[in-house]
């Protein structure tokens, strides 16, 4: 197969509210999309490193730079022979993982329509039968007070959620998580620190671990697999790393230092599926745990997302956010929904359809490399 043609937009997404983490406040969502053309299919794909480098050092600007400049022009109208093929043209540049997923998840849409199978079966290689609905899990960021968080939690637990990960950040932690904990004792409960601690912190860690929680992720910096090894032995509740795991070679150390029990994959975060693929592959031979984690996406975005957990069925709930839940507009339709709270159906016959005019509207920049 061959790539003829991609189209490559840089777009701004409005959020409904901010959204507060560790890192900082994000007033809307900045994504790439991609649209890919072959001579028998046409397929959309989104990486979303977000507008500001808090959560990696890569950019939607840069990203889409890269992709433009670099990245298209390496893999347009080569043979492509399977989802390792793009990887390989790529590794001569250096990071830059979420552009190179803008890129290389363009085989994977593609050869999926051009195969006329769904995008979780070409992942997994198992009959889509065999391939269960996925669990997801609430998310809420930082919030004016506890009331505010609380009441909030409260909304999706009486509609039946189970599973809910809730930001902290020095100042907002040991108070929001005992009083959560409290009001809501059986819920599975995940904090989420951004990065924002480190080994000074291991007191908080230590008064924490007592509260039953289900992990916690990304606790210290992403660039300290070591001091993850430290803490994780000094507390029961596992830690699931995040923005620790760029590579496989990350994952590989992870492994051997015994940083983490637990790993979420973001496809744009490692380099696209392929390389998701091979790091849940390196956790179910070492025992270790994964999820599928999303970066506030678009419908498009989610879509991969929600594919990629269904072909990877894991134990935990996936850090899986619904575009309706934070997005002023949706890209797609029928929008997508939970069949029931908490759970994702897996619609293998209906792939939605891109607004390809509300796209244009959102776009800062766009470019078409043939």
């Amino acid at each position: 197969m061959k790539i003829k043609k991609l189209d490559v937009y840089h777009i701004r997404l409005p959020l409904i509210s901010p959204w507060q983490t560790a890192y900082g406040i994000e007033e809307g969502v900045e994504s790439v999309l991609v649209k890919a053309y072959s001579d028998n299919a046409e397929a959309w794909v989104e990486t979303c490193p977000l507008g500001k480098p808090f959560y990696s050092s890569e950019t939607a600007k840069s990203a889409y730079h890269n992709i433009v400049d670099h990245f298209a022009p390496a893999v347009l109208c080569k043979d492509l022979v399977d989802g390792d093929t793009i990887p390989s043209l790529l590794n001569p540049f250096q990071g830059n993982s979420f552009a190179k997923a803008g890129v290389e998840q363009c085989w994977w849409g593609l050869t999926a329509i051009e195969k006329s199978i769904p995008l979780c079966q070409l992942i997994s290689g198992n009959d889509v039968n065999n391939i269960n609905d996925i669990n997801v899990r609430s998310a809420f960021g930082i919030t004016g007070s506890i009331e505010i968080l609380l009441a909030k939690i409260s909304e999706v637990v009486d509609s039946g959620v189970k599973d809910i990960k809730i930001k902290i950040k020095n100042a907002w932690d040991t108070e929001v998580i005992k009083q959560v904990v409290e009001k809501f004792p059986n819920l599975k409960i995940t904090i989420d620190c951004n990065g924002g601690y480190s080994m000074e912190d291991l007191d908080f860690f230590r008064r924490i671990d007592d509260y039953g929680l289900e992990m916690i992720e990304q606790p210290l910096a992403y660039n300290d697999l070591y001091d993850h090894a430290l803490l994780q032995k000094e507390i029961h509740t596992p830690i699931c790393l995040d923005e620790s795991i760029g590579s496989i070679d990350d994952a590989k150390l992870a492994v051997k230092l015994e940083s983490c029990r637990i790993i979420n994959i973001k496809p744009g975060r490692v380099g696209g599926i392929s390389r998701a693929i091979k790091i849940h592959e390196l956790c179910r031979k070492n025992g270790l745990s994964c999820l599928v984690g999303g970066m506030m996406e678009s419908g498009i975005g989610t879509v991969f997302n929600i594919e990629l957990a269904a072909a990877f069925n894991s134990d935990y709930a996936n850090g899986i956010t619904l575009p309706s839940d934070y997005h002023k507009i949706e890209l797609t339709e029928p929008p997508i929904s939970c069949s029931t709270p908490g759970k994702i159906d897996l619609k293998i016959e209906s792939t939605p359809k891109v607004k390809e005019d509300i796209v244009e509207k959102i776009t800062i920049s766009k470019q078409i490399i043939e």
